[in-house]
C-alpha cells in the first residue's frame, strides 16, 4: 500500500509538472507569434522608409518652392516696412500736431 501511495503521488506531481510545462510553452508560442508580427511590422516599416527615402527629390520642384518662399518673404518684408514707415510717419505727424 504504502508503495502504490507513493506511486500515486509521484504521478499527480509529473501530472502537475507536465502541465505547468504545457502552459509555459503555450505562453511561449504566444509570445513568439506576437514578436513575429511585430518583427513584420518593423520589416515593412524599414522597407517603407527606405523606398520613401531612396527617391530622389526633383531638383526642380526643390527649386520652384524655395523661389515660391522667397517671394512670400519679400511679400511680407515689404508690409512690414512699409507699416513700419506709416507708422512712424503718423506718430511724428501726430507729434507734430500736439506741439502746434
Amino acid at each position: 500500500m504504502f508503495f502504490i501511495s507513493e506511486l500515486t503521488e509521484q504521478q499527480q506531481s509529473l501530472t502537475e509538472r507536465l502541465k505547468q510545462q504545457e502552459e509555459h510553452l503555450r505562453n511561449c508560442a504566444a509570445a513568439r507569434r506576437l514578436y513575429e508580427a511585430d518583427s513584420q511590422k518593423v520589416e515593412h516599416w524599414c522597407h517603407e522608409t527606405d523606398i520613401t527615402c531612396s527617391t530622389e527629390l526633383p531638383s526642380d520642384c526643390a527649386s520652384e518652392v524655395l523661389e515660391e518662399k522667397v517671394k512670400q518673404y519679400k511679400v511680407s518684408l515689404g508690409c512690414t516696412s512699409y507699416f513700419a514707415k506709416s507708422t512712424a510717419q503718423s506718430f511724428a505727424t501726430e507729434c507734430l500736431v500736439k506741439i502746434l
